[in-house]
């Protein structure tokens, strides 16, 4: 069995399905069930997951407008987006700032927050020969 997922979100479109059937060629190839396989069309980048503290949490209920898409590159202290209050209109929005920087790795998909929720997690790109 192999199981991934592509994209996220609990969504599907034609970028990511296409990127899925050429991985899984690829990945037959290598197990010598197919003869050939379609050629890579990205390299390969190697992330690191910053902690949670390197992540915005949303501090009150409400819509999360993000700001921000992942693959982005962030520092400490931009806006990451706007959490607007659905019970009590003409109260201003509250800003959420992401509280370290780095590459945005996980973005949020639903729009209805609570205290608590994730709203983006970070990483950083590394060096493969320090993995080891």
């Amino acid at each position: 069995m192999v199981a991934t997922e592509f994209g996220g979100g609990a969504g599907l479109d034609l970028p990511t399905t296409a990127l899925a059937r050429d991985c899984l060629q690829r990945l037959l190839a290598h197990a010598g069930v197919l003869e050939a396989a379609p050629p890579a069309t990205t390299d390969t980048r190697f992330l690191n997951l910053l902690g949670g503290t390197a992540a915005p949490m949303a501090e009150v209920p409400g819509l999360f407008e993000p700001a921000r898409r992942m693959g982005e590159t962030v520092r400490a202290g931009d806006l990451a987006g706007t959490i607007w209050p659905v019970t009590a209109l003409g109260v201003p929005g509250a800003e959420v700032r992401f509280p370290a920087g780095g590459l945005i790795v996980v973005e949020r998909h639903k729009p209805m927050v609570e205290p608590g929720d994730l709203l983006f997690r970070l990483g950083e790109e590394i060096d493969p020969e320090a993995m080891v």
